[in-house]
């Protein structure tokens, strides 16, 4: 499935690099590009994953994997679980069916332990690496010496957009694939004075600033708090919140805490969210899943 994405720039590259023999690559490419999405199915389309194996992508979060292979299976219009799926911890969702299964770190490391061949599985996508976990750097070397003995054949990939590429490329022999990506405008405006953003502070400064943005500009907000406390603080603070929630908005709505069975059907997340639903955000360029914080903020009208 050919995309408008910037990521499908590398396409072709990858491609050719794989039939060439090449079995490490490092991606760079920025976020929003698509890669965490797209390089999965490329190599699925491109019959680099065989007849019945495997892509398997860590993640280094579980909502994450979870979303993201929502995202897959919508695009592939397949049903959750089938072609595509997530393994996360105390959550399995895949089945023999399954070519393109995200999971966390954590978990492929215990499948290494059970399966130290990694049967069924044809190639491993280590996204996000350059937030660098224990266990994203086990994996790392475990795929490494694999490689070295007993599945020459298992491809490895790579992928960040921060990361020093030349460095690990050269570190791991690998191959070196980028995608600049789409840039867009950004106006930055800074606070005219210091402002006290410990414990609460930051909820408070949040609220106040939302309210200016509302009143002076035209479109979409969308905030980034560090947790739960700090959102609920903000629409506490915030007196024009019923107005952004219902009659401009009519986006924002609260949630019950549920199971993770069904709140995965509905995109939000359970316990960590403490009933206040995380929302599905596109980037502008329709690429990489991100996860947006529904403040009631929401979808303003102009």
């Amino acid at each position: 499935m050919v995309t408008s994405l910037p990521i499908e720039e590398i396409r072709e590259p990858l491609m050719k690099a794989i039939r060439a023999g090449k079995r490490r690559i490092v991606i760079e490419a920025p976020t929003g590009s698509g890669k965490s999405t797209q390089i999965p199915q490329m190599l699925l389309e491109g019959g680099c994953l065989g007849e019945a194996a495997q892509a398997v992508i860590l993640q280094p979060r579980r909502l994450a994997a979870r979303m993201l292979a929502k995202r897959v299976a919508e695009e592939r219009k397949v049903e959750l679980g089938g072609e595509v799926g997530y393994t996360i911890r105390l959550d399995d969702l895949t089945s023999a069916k399954t070519r393109i299964r995200f999971v966390t770190e954590g978990v492929l490391v215990r499948q290494m332990i059970s399966k130290p061949k990694l049967e069924g599985v044809q190639a491993v996508l280590c996204d996000e690496f350059h937030e660098r976990h224990l266990y994203g750097d086990l994996t790392l070397g475990r795929i490494l010496d694999l490689q070295e003995s007993a599945r020459p054949d298992l491809i490895l990939m790579v992928m960040s957009a921060t990361l020093e590429t030349e460095k690990l490329a050269k570190t791991i022999g690998a191959e070196v694939l980028r995608s600049e990506g789409r840039m867009y405008p950004v106006e930055i405006r800074y606070l005219p004075k210091r402002e006290d953003l410990s414990g609460s502070g930051v909820a408070e400064v949040a609220a106040r600033e939302a309210e200016r943005l509302v009143r002076d500009g035209k479109g979409d907000v969308l905030i980034f708090l560090p947790g739960a406390y700090e959102i609920n603080r903000c629409r506490r603070l915030s007196p024009a919140w019923g107005t952004w929630g219902r009659n401009r908005s009519g986006n924002f709505r609260r949630r019950k805490s549920s199971s993770p069975r069904r709140s995965r059907r509905r995109g939000s997340c359970s316990r960590r969210c403490r009933g206040w639903a995380w929302e599905r955000a596109e980037a502008r360029s329709q690429a990489d899943l991100g996860l947006k914080l529904s403040l009631g903020l929401g979808k303003l009208e102009a």
